[in-house]
């Protein structure tokens, strides 16, 4: 299901994108000031990335699991284990 996400391609071409203007103003010795701008843009758009894989992840890959206490129970784990990447 990730992969027909119209929103997620759209959000993978940003963080693309914004990893390239992070090489450009790297290897054009631009101020350190406008580096840092541009690092914390990608690092938010790949932070938002993550949120939104997450959230398809738990809408369509565990879509009702939770009427199973076992699989509920699995369902919280594998969430736990995926928001520890959000760090």
């Amino acid at each position: 299901m990730l992969i027909n996400d119209t929103i997620l391609v759209s959000m993978s071409e940003e963080v693309a994108n914004k990893y390239i203007k992070m090489q450009d103003v790297l290897l054009d010795d631009e101020p350190c000031v406008d580096i840092v701008r541009v690092i914390y843009d990608l690092e938010h758009a790949v932070k938002e990335f993550k949120k939104r894989i997450i959230i398809q992840h738990i809408n369509y890959c565990h879509s009702g699991e939770c009427e199973d206490p076992d699989l509920h129970i699995a369902l919280i784990d594998d969430v736990k284990t995926i928001l520890d990447y959000l760090e």
